[in-house]
C-alpha cells in the first residue's frame, strides 16, 4: 500500500467514525471499536516514512471534502476494508 492509500485509508476511516457518530450511518460495533488503532496505524504508515509529524489538519480537511461527495455507504465500505487491512497487518506480526 503506498503512502497516498495510507492516507486515504485515515481519511476513510475518520469520516465513518463521523457517520456513525451523526447516526447516519449504523455502529457495527467490530469495526467502530477497532477504527482508531486502525487510524493511527495508516496514518502513522503515511506520516513516518516522510518524516512528517501528526497530520490530522491535513486528514480533517480531506475528511471534510470526502463526506460532501461520497455517500456514506462507500465510505462506510472502503473505511471497514481498511480497518481489516491495518488488523490482518497487525495480526501478522
Amino acid at each position: 500500500m503506498s503512502g497516498e492509500e495510507h492516507l486515504a485509508c485515515a481519511v476513510d476511516i475518520s469520516a465513518y467514525t463521523y457517520l456513525i457518530a451523526a447516526g447516519t450511518l449504523p455502529e457495527n460495533r467490530d469495526s467502530a471499536g477497532q477504527s482508531g488503532l486502525a487510524a493511527a496505524w495508516h496514518h502513522n504508515a503515511y506520516a513516518i516514512p516522510l518524516s512528517k509529524g501528526e497530520q490530522y489538519d491535513l486528514i480533517n480537511q480531506k475528511r471534510a471534502a470526502l463526506m460532501a461527495k461520497d455517500a456514506p455507504q462507500a465510505i462506510e465500505a472502503r473505511a471497514i476494508a481498511c480497518i481489516k487491512a491495518a488488523i490482518a497487518k497487525a495480526e501478522a506480526e
